[in-house]
């Protein structure tokens, strides 16, 4: 609740804005940390800990290391798109989305999209030249 957003205060308004701005932020960094402990169990329970290993998560990212294969490319798509978006997505007035962005570095980076099959992932490697 926010009663002094829009005050002419702006010493008001700009706390309420903060605390908006943070309650979202921080929300998202819940959401994704719990994302990121579902992920983790099924890179163990796939045999998947040699490719794909999950570096790090900030705010409403997450940073991994995937081998550069298809099939591991895939795997990573398919699963890391169901656990953002698992248990939130029924009956919201705003979807809860995610996509899977790959690259050889944080200013390379091209987005796939969902639920492509190994084929798919293939071409788009190699449309980005990374394979």
């Amino acid at each position: 609740r926010t009663p002094n957003i829009l005050s002419k205060d702006r010493g008001k308004a700009g706390a309420e804005g903060r605390s908006l701005n943070n309650m979202t932020i921080q929300s998202y960094g819940l959401l994704l940390n719990r994302a990121c402990i579902a992920l983790q169990s099924r890179i163990t329970k796939d045999g998947m800990t040699n490719d794909v290993i999950l570096v790090n998560n900030i705010h409403d990212a997450a940073y991994l290391l995937v081998r550069n294969d298809p099939k591991a490319v895939k795997w990573l798509n398919d699963n890391l798109i169901e656990v953002m978006v698992a248990d939130f997505t029924d009956g919201q007035e705003i979807p809860l989305t995610a996509e899977l962005d790959i690259g050889p570095s944080w200013d390379k980076q091209y987005t796939l999209d969902n639920n492509l099959t190994e084929a798919e992932v293939l071409d788009k490697m190699k449309e980005f030249s990374l394979v």
